[in-house]
């Protein structure tokens, strides 16, 4: 169980990174759940947003920059339970005022 739990670490660690791209992921404000098939090989097969942002605009971002996050440097274990489930939230920081 804990490669599983590091293999959604590593994969959540490239996913946020990617996000971090992408400036209109990286300034807003939301919280969304996606889940993700990774086939043998290490690349993303399949994602799916399972709770919204309530912006679609912002859901297909998030869809988008994880189907770039490939391959990763790993596969999945081959018994880890598919799809993963990764929760992403940004808490936009608002400049400060003059």
């Amino acid at each position: 169980m804990a490669e599983f739990a590091d293999y959604a670490v590593m994969l959540r660690d490239h996913v946020l990174a990617e996000i971090d791209n992408h400036f209109e992921l990286r300034v807003g404000n939301y919280d969304a759940v996606i889940k993700v098939w990774i086939d043998a090989d290490g690349r993303v097969q399949r994602v799916t947003v399972s709770k919204s942002t309530g912006i679609v605009k912002m859901d297909e971002g998030i869809r988008r920059a994880v189907a770039a996050v490939q391959p990763l440097p790993l596969p999945p274990p081959v018994e880890m339970p598919q799809p993963i489930n990764l929760r992403i939230v940004s808490k936009a920081v608002k400049p400060a005022a003059p």
